[in-house]
């Protein structure tokens, strides 16, 4: 077939094209929106119920310095799991303000003091030197803000068992303590399994993952994926329909363009279970924390630096040059009917994939519920597939796209190891 006989759409056939991929693309932006929203509900708001909830127990450690510890509780973990944290009030009942400057127990290699913050739209976790007590005044250590974070147990700790915690402040009190190993649900709370969709779901806070929390990780990457790829298809999905009127006005068989644009997000969908496979161990091995980012600086340091070598590969290169030039893939690779428009979809869509695949991978780095990078990351993808430049200059193009991102991501991986 020849490409110069393409007829063009007249402009009601490509505003249909134009609104059908904008509603698919919508419809998912919506649901990330919403999924983070509620995300940030729960982190500002509603979490604050079990963060409140005291232990049966309701164990306290008076002291003559005036520091009174209550609701000592550590995560039962599973395990494999290496590390938990724990929780506990503290109220300084004296006049001066003190510090909590450190923590140890005897079932535990280490204890260290750490905070869970926000970077954008992600939760962060990082340690901390100190936490000051305000005079009269209680302070809260619960989850998705300061905790105490138990590393190497000696020991498999069971569900009601007693841990030994000792605190130091900075007016060289040392208090001993009991913690009770607890299950601690947050995350659940006032929440159902459903197979559908779920705009509330969050991740476990246990690090012990249902079928359903898989499922509802992949339904989330797929979405994503569908979302943030979508506008980068608009172009190959006008041309797959320029070929096809022109098809259709030689009296030629047509096949609808929707089976070619299925066949694209196809491809994406099949990616997101790939990935959802790599981030499910990363999770349950507590490598990444619950709001879906990663925890490990090696782990950081190796997906980013891999991404930024990625660039530098004649497979982007070639990947990237398919994506550009959509003519020339559909006229080469054109199939009739709906299994033929079916697997050039999803031909083009494995060329897309393998073009941004570490870059997608990236988002295990950056939080996957990250929407501020989703958003960028999405921009960069449009740029990087759609902007129009001289053929003169497309040489030195494909250099710049793909050697200056490649070089940032690669700092970026380094200063994880430094």
């Amino acid at each position: 077939m020849d490409a110069q006989k393409t007829s063009n759409l007249n402009k009601f056939q490509t505003l249909i094209v134009f609104l059908g991929i904008l509603s698919i693309a919508g419809s998912s932006w919506y649901f990330l929106y919403k999924m983070d929203e509620n995300m940030k509900n729960m982190m500002d708001g509603d979490m604050q119920m079990g963060m409140d909830m005291k232990s049966e127990m309701d164990m306290k450690a008076d002291n003559t310095s005036g520091i009174n510890i209550s609701d000592q509780r550590i995560r039962l973990m599973p395990p494999n799991i290496k590390m938990t944290a724990g929780y506990f009030s503290i109220e300084n009942k004296g006049n001066e303000k003190i510090k909590l400057v450190s923590a140890s127990s005897s079932l535990f290699d280490k204890v260290e003091l750490h905070t869970m913050y926000k970077d954008g739209d992600a939760m962060m976790m990082k340690e901390v030197g100190h936490v000051e007590l305000l005079p009269s005044k209680k302070f809260k250590f619960s989850p998705m803000g300061h905790h105490l974070m138990l590393i190497g147990p000696k020991e498999v700790l069971k569900e009601g068992a007693v841990v030994d915690v000792e605190l130091n402040f900075s007016n060289s009190v040392a208090i001993k303590t009991n913690f009770v190993v607890k299950k601690i649900s947050v995350m659940k709370m006032n929440m159902q399994e459903t197979w559908l969709p779920d705009t509330g779901w969050m991740p476990p806070m246990s690090n012990i993952w249902s079928l359903n929390d898989f499922y509802q990780l992949f339904i989330m990457w797929a979405i994503m994926m569908i979302a943030m790829m979508s506008p980068s298809i608009v172009g190959s999905v006008l041309m797959y329909a320029k070929v096809n009127k022109a098809k259709m006005e030689k009296g030629l068989q047509y096949t609808p363009t929707f089976i070619f644009y299925l066949g694209y997000l196809l491809a994406w969908i099949i990616y997101s279970l790939g990935i959802s496979l790599i981030q499910y161990p990363l999770q349950v091995e507590a490598l990444m924390n619950p709001m879906l980012a990663s925890i490990s600086h090696t782990l950081s340091a190796v997906v980013l630096i891999i991404a930024g070598i990625y660039q530098f590969t004649p497979y982007k290169y070639a990947c990237l040059n398919k994506c550009r030039t959509p003519l020339s893939l559909i006229m080469a690779q054109w199939k009739d009917g709906s299994w033929g428009a079916l697997t050039m979809g999803l031909s083009n869509g494995f060329y897309c994939v393998f073009c941004c695949w570490f870059l997608m991978a990236v988002l295990l780095v950056a939080g996957v519920m990250n929407m501020a990078f989703v958003v960028i990351l999405t921009l960069f993808v449009l740029v990087e597939k759609l902007l129009p430049v001289p053929e003169s200059m497309e040489s030195v193009y494909f250099k710049v796209i793909t050697i200056v991102p490649g070089l940032f991501l690669i700092a970026w991986g380094v200063s994880f190891i430094l």
